[in-house]
């Protein structure tokens, strides 16, 4: 085996071993006063990380890591205008008013039927598009809802916990509230409490989960290459030819 044939060998092997390591999420909700929300997903260590963080009366922040280089953004709020900029302004305001104001005075109703006459196009019935007999179907309904699915059920979160002390204004809401989590998931909310006495939120949840992006490949072969997708793909390609051939 020659170095040529060796490199396109080592590149494949490199290439599935990155599709199998996985991306990481990880979510974190604190709901008190102020409320502070924090995602974070990365890959391969800080190879690709981004996170996003959150609280109430504060601007979003954002930090980037590409290759371990560190991007940082944050939304900010617009500097403040000067008093002779406001002036300006309101100046500009008032004789665009008073343009309208003369404007207005010197338009009837019929030049207004007139000019809606010659400037309204004629109305049109909205063509048909061609893609919904292939998309609105049942068998590319059905395809796309298992695809979705098996989205859904691969990056499913594999640690969830709900801790702290909660409690609804009326007590009864606290009840039902109680009741659907113990009901859904009673083993991720041993150290929550709820408060059936006085309205209270002190207490945070915490999620995460990984999405391996070989499996994700995997899924979204299969639906490209099933029938439906298929017919759909041929004839938005045929589509396509048309129009750029005229």
């Amino acid at each position: 085996m020659n170095g040529l044939t060796i490199i396109p060998v080592l590149f494949f092997m490199l290439l599935i071993i990155c599709l199998c390591i996985p991306v990481v999420y990880e979510s974190r909700i604190y709901i008190h006063n102020p409320f502070h929300f924090n995602w974070k997903v990365h890959w391969l260590g800080h190879a690709l990380y981004c996170e996003l963080d959150y609280q109430y009366g504060k601007p979003l922040q954002t930090i980037l890591y590409i290759r371990w280089h560190t991007c940082k953004s944050a939304v900010s709020t617009p500097p403040s205008k000067s008093s002779d900029t406001a002036d300006s302004i309101q100046n500009d305001a008032q004789s665009v008013w008073h343009k309208l104001e003369q404007e207005s005075r010197q338009t009837t109703y019929e030049k207004i039927k007139i000019s809606n006459k010659n400037t309204l196009p004629p109305k049109e019935k909205p063509p048909i598009s061609w893609w919904r007999p292939y998309v609105l179907n049942e068998p590319f309904i059905e395809t796309g809802t298992a695809y979705l699915l098996q989205i859904l059920r691969h990056s499913r979160m594999r640690s969830f916990y709900l801790k702290g002390s909660l409690g609804f204004p009326e007590p009864y809401e606290t009840g039902i509230f109680a009741g659907i989590l113990y009901a859904a998931i009673p083993s991720n909310i041993n150290e929550l409490r709820f408060n059936f006495v006085e309205e209270e939120y002190d207490c945070q949840g915490y999620a995460a989960g990984r999405v391996y992006p070989a499996v994700l490949l995997t899924y979204s072969i299969n639906f490209i290459l099933s029938k439906p997708v298929r017919l759909f793909l041929f004839h938005w390609l045929k589509k396509g030819r048309e129009h750029s051939h005229g």
